[in-house]
């Protein structure tokens, strides 16, 4: 048994070492400001890089750089939070910059400002919601993403996006 794990990490170590390094994760940071000052937005660009990993906290309005590990280059925001009738509908826009992103409302959730875990869901009262598909460099696609809950439960609530099952980034809403 000993054999067959060394056997296996030492080919997985020489997969690592052939490929020249492991995969590269998906990442969101800060979008750089339009400054007009190349010098410090590459700056941040470097810094953003490297700190460490984990969802990046965004206010409602406010955009996210996507970078995905197949290269694919975009821009995430969530627009808005508000009740239309008996639910929560949260617009967001994404827009791909280089390489091609899928979309999807499942890669949507909220966790309430009460820190109920609401997912996606489907209203025919809604107008435009989010659908899935695929966009390319310079297009973008832009929808509504329907949640059930309160009124009550929209202060303070985190709007997640997780388009490969970890959560990359969240949107407050105040």
């Amino acid at each position: 048994m000993r054999k067959i794990i060394a056997g296996t990490a030492a080919g997985l170590s020489l997969f690592v070492i052939a490929c020249g390094a492991a995969p590269k994760d998906d990442t969101i940071s800060k979008a750089p400001a339009a400054s007009g000052t190349g010098a410090s937005a590459a700056g941040a660009a470097d810094t953003q890089a490297a700190a460490p990993q984990g969802p990046k906290k965004f206010a409602v309005g406010e955009v996210g750089a996507l970078s995905l590990s197949s290269g694919s280059m975009g821009e995430v925001v969530v627009k808005s939070v508000k009740m239309q009738g008996k639910v929560i509908v949260v617009s967001v826009s994404i827009t791909c910059k280089a390489g091609s992103i899928e979309y999807n409302p499942f890669h949507w959730s909220m966790l309430a400002g009460d820190g109920t875990k609401l997912d996606s869901g489907f209203d025919i009262d809604v107008k435009n919601q989010l659908h899935s598909g695929t966009i390319g460099a310079g297009q973008t696609v832009t929808g509504n993403i329907v949640f059930e809950g309160a009124a009550a439960q929209l202060k303070g609530a985190q709007v997640q996006f997780a388009p490969s099952f970890e959560t990359l980034a969240y949107w407050v809403n105040p």
